[in-house]
């Protein structure tokens, strides 16, 4: 259980969904001030909940699957079996962000 959290946090799950959730709770007061002065159904906040909490299951699997390098953008993460495998030390960034960095700076 300690590796699959070290593994959740490593690849920003975590933050990701903590981001995820104080946006969607915006987007819910939003809605609640929005809806009654729109005429519009009681059921719409309803619905823009549902359509939140399945945006916030694709956003914990997309930053599963993806990392955010802030030079280089989203880059796909390497996996060995069901968990990560790049050997990196605390500071080193991602291996395919340093060969997009290296693949831009030959341009």
């Amino acid at each position: 259980m300690l590796k699959f959290y070290r593994e959740i946090r490593d690849r920003n799950v975590i933050k990701v969904g903590i981001a995820y959730l104080v946006a969607a709770w915006l987007v819910l007061q939003l809605a609640d001030v929005v809806v009654p002065a729109l005429g519009l159904p009681e059921t719409a906040v309803s619905w823009v909940l549902a359509a939140l909490a399945v945006g916030f299951a694709i956003a914990l699997v997309l930053a599963w699957l993806f990392d955010h390098a802030a030079l280089v953008g989203i880059v796909r993460q390497r996996t060995h079996g069901c968990f990560r495998y790049s050997g990196r030390y605390l500071g080193e960034r991602p291996r395919g962000a340093q060969a997009q960095i290296g693949h831009r700076a030959e341009r």
